[in-house]
């Protein structure tokens, strides 16, 4: 978690400057995901079957925390002919449980979206956001499935046409492997609505890192 909280922090600083787009960085963490799927089959390779597997007992239920990296890829315009391309979506992500079956988690994130004008090179689009909502826990043996609902609220910097302020809506679903008793990884995809000069819709896929106390 620290590790990938460390590699957002990177990333967001570099699209903040306008070094990087965001598809330049979902590029490096497709590459790093590639090359721990491909540890993993190698470690199996080479040692008969005996390389790291995901840990299947018991775990805490008290919290957790997510660092996540988000693609998210918009449909639609925002209104005055403009439109959002495919973004990069970055933060931390806290779950407190109440139960095996449900929790409430609190996310705070930097997402950042190139502004394609049409007549003009695309303008970098900033945003912070915060949000909150419910988390249910499915376990299948294998993996956990944990749906997910949040709403919250972002600032949007560098605006130009589009609403300083604007609310957001999303609803996904994760699958989470446990590597040992606190440390899991994930995936998860999801459909978000976002207010701006128009209701905005995206389809999101991310990956996360876990930590559980």
């Amino acid at each position: 978690v620290g590790a990938h909280t460390a590699a957002n922090v990177v990333a967001m600083q570099r699209m903040l400057a306008d070094r990087h787009y965001p598809k330049d960085v979902l590029g490096g963490a497709a590459t790093g995901i590639v090359s721990i799927a491909a540890g993993e089959v190698l470690s199996r390779l080479i040692f008969h079957g005996q390389g790291p597997v995901f840990y299947r007992g018991d775990v805490p239920e008290r919290g957790s925390v997510d660092a996540f990296t988000t693609a998210v890829f918009p449909l639609g315009e925002t209104g005055h002919g403009q439109k959002l391309l495919t973004g990069a979506k970055a933060g931390l992500r806290f779950t407190r449980s109440f139960n095996t079956k449900w929790g409430m988690s609190l996310e705070a994130s930097s997402t950042s979206f190139p502004l394609d004008r049409h007549y003009e090179r695309p303008e970098m689009l900033h945003t912070y956001g915060l949000a909150a909502g419910a988390t249910a826990c499915i376990s299948t043996g294998a993996c956990t499935l944990e749906p997910r609902l949040m709403a919250g609220a972002q600032y949007n910097s560098r605006t130009g046409d589009i609403s300083v302020f604007s609310f957001t809506c999303a609803a996904t679903c994760a699958a989470v492997f446990n590597i040992s008793r606190t440390c899991a990884i994930g995936a998860d995809a999801g459909y978000e609505l976002r207010t701006m000069n128009s209701l905005l819709s995206s389809v999101t896929l991310g990956l996360f890192s876990r930590v559980r106390f």
